[in-house]
């Protein structure tokens, strides 16, 4: 499928329209043999027994990213595909190790950021964390929502939005478990 970056992208989301199939989540750091599910809090892997069927087993190109034959991203539905790719001072995608700290991991954007999305994706479960500057502009940052879930905001840990990045300042497993 097209994707227009010109670049292989980093992180795609995809979700059918037409039905009620999972959001199947790619990133570069996972690989195309695994895969993420925007409404679960489920590590790496999601709930199907078969990689190849969601991403193909074939990371993205500089225009094209493949897809297999399970529902939540190849069905007779209509889907929509929403593509990043790193773009200096605007999109950094990539991933972390936590250390476990209240001190914890510092991520260095090259800028600062105005929204986070975090997501354990190996060694347990946790949910999409998603804190911004515009709601909550303090440090650290504790207003969160969690995309698969209906909950409204809420506080839990927090995070230092940076110059130049962030910094988890919790030991909250679900963002920043060591290792």
């Amino acid at each position: 499928i097209g994707h227009g970056l010109g670049v292989p992208p980093q992180l795609i989301i995809t979700k059918s329209r037409d039905d009620t199939a999972n959001w199947s989540v790619y990133h570069e750091s996972l690989g195309a043999s695994k895969w993420l599910t925007l409404n679960s809090t489920a590590a790496e892997a999601g709930p199907f027994s078969n990689p190849s069927t969601v991403w193909y087993n074939t990371d993205p190109t500089s225009t094209v990213f493949y897809v297999g034959n399970l529902n939540e991203t190849n069905g007779s539905n209509n889907y929509i595909a929403y593509c990043f790719a790193d773009a200096d001072n605007l999109v950094k995608t990539g991933s972390y190790i936590g250390n476990g700290s209240t001190s914890g991991t510092y991520v260095d954007l090259g800028f600062s950021p105005s929204m986070i999305m975090v997501k354990r994706a190996s060694g347990g479960t946790g949910g999409w964390i998603m804190l911004d500057k515009a709601r909550h502009p303090a440090n650290p940052n504790d207003t969160r929502l969690e995309a698969q879930s209906s909950y409204q905001d809420f506080t839990i840990g927090g995070i230092n939005f940076l110059t130049d990045g962030f910094e988890l300042a919790t030991n909250n497993a679900e963002w920043n478990a060591s290792g």
